[in-house]
């Protein structure tokens, strides 16, 4: 919210369109950092003084104003999760969008195997959903800036900083590739690590 808050304020191209957050956990939790502006960081100051409530902005908590959401006539943004697209109401908004070639489904955040998300941006043609089958039409597409897990920098960081070394790193979220590579760096830097398996013991 608060980067849609400095682009309509600060990008003059910016569409005159309503941004929709329809979660009723998210709308709670924006409610709490809008009461609490001196946790913000310098760059949300910066951006304007209330990020979190802006022209344009619609919170739909109730489940009647999520479903009008689906009945809007014109372009729009529709905040929604789950982020996986596993479950919540995101799932009816692709349900009423995605054969439409002329919306994006844009991700923000990590994909695991196996959801629909990652079906999505795996680029499936068509999707089953709430008992039926969907043509997909609109475009997929992701931005990685918004993850809310440490990068690898971070991690490294943080382990080091331990007073005593850790007897063991379990590495247990990832893309196997990813896992891989840090394991192989926190290696170099003398940690013992290991990549948790499906199905098998840790110990």
């Amino acid at each position: 919210l608060s980067v849609l808050s400095a682009l309509k304020n600060e990008a003059p191209d910016f569409p005159p369109v309503n941004i929709y957050l329809d979660s009723p956990l998210a709308i709670k939790i924006t409610e709490v950092f809008k009461k609490h502006p001196d946790i913000y960081d310098e760059e949300a100051r910066a951006r304007t003084d209330q990020p979190f409530d802006f022209p344009g902005l619609v919170c739909t908590p109730s489940v009647e104003e999520s479903r009008q959401v689906n009945q809007l006539d014109g372009p729009a943004i529709v905040i929604a999760g789950s982020g996986m697209c596993n479950a919540g109401r995101i799932r009816h908004h692709l349900k009423h969008g995605i054969w439409d070639p002329r919306n994006t489904v844009l991700f923000v955040g990590y994909q695991a195997p196996g959801t629909l998300g990652r079906i999505l941006l795996d680029g499936a043609e068509e999707v089953k959903m709430m008992g039926s089958e969907f043509v997909v039409k609109a475009e997929i597409a992701k931005i990685g800036s918004f993850s809310a897990h440490a990068d690898k920098d971070e991690l490294t960081n943080w382990l080091t900083n331990f007073k005593e070394k850790p007897k063991t790193v379990f590495l247990i979220h990832g893309e196997p590739d990813t896992l891989e590579t840090f394991s192989a760096n926190l290696t170099s830097l003398g940690f013992n690590t290991k990549i948790a398996e499906k199905d098998k013991p840790l110990f």
